[in-house]
């Protein structure tokens, strides 16, 4: 029986099955597709990632940054009652409205960066001047201001110092 369609001297080169372990041309068509659909899912996917990445990045700086601008609130406010000799009570509202969004401000960050050692440093720091602030505080209601100041020159100011320059050497390592 001669079968003239199936003699692989008649079929179309194109069409042709390579002999050994290489593909014909539907198979290296469909492993083209197929490599061009998976790079470009990966490329999609490291577009997302560093988009995300890089929105988390300026989250954390502008955190940083009112972190900084609140301490510095805080601590002028802190000043400001030494210099007064007495906590007013507008002062003293705005001083612990201050401190809770502080500490809200370096939770959100604990929340950002969670394995990182430096923070759990800084909110220590933050922590220990608020301490010393509120000490000095109650020394200045209960009418000590030579007590108040004494304190504030011992533990405040060196507390906030040590906080402030904790958070100058994160920002920059961050």
């Amino acid at each position: 029986a001669d079968n003239r369609w199936e003699s692989s001297a008649l079929r179309s080169p194109l069409r042709r099955r390579p002999e050994g372990n290489r593909m014909g041309w539907n198979e290296g068509r469909r492993a083209v597709l197929i490599a061009c659909g998976a790079i470009g899912v990966l490329t999609f996917a490291a577009v997302v990632f560093l988009d995300r990445r890089a929105e988390r990045r300026h989250e954390e700086e502008a955190l940083l940054a009112r972190i900084l601008v609140s301490a510095h609130d805080l601590d002028a406010l802190e000043g400001r009652s030494i210099a007064n000799g007495r906590v007013d009570p507008g002062i003293r509202h705005e001083l612990d409205a201050r401190r809770t969004v502080l500490e809200g401000q370096l939770a959100r960050l604990g929340r950002l960066l969670p394995r990182n050692a430096d923070l759990r440093d800084l909110r220590g720091l933050a922590r220990a001047y608020a301490h010393a602030a509120d000490e000095e505080f109650r020394l200045l209601e209960a009418g000590d201001l030579a007590g108040a100041r004494a304190l504030d020159a011992a533990r405040v100011d060196p507390a906030f110092a040590a906080f402030d320059a904790k958070m100058e050497a994160f920002q920059q390592t961050q």
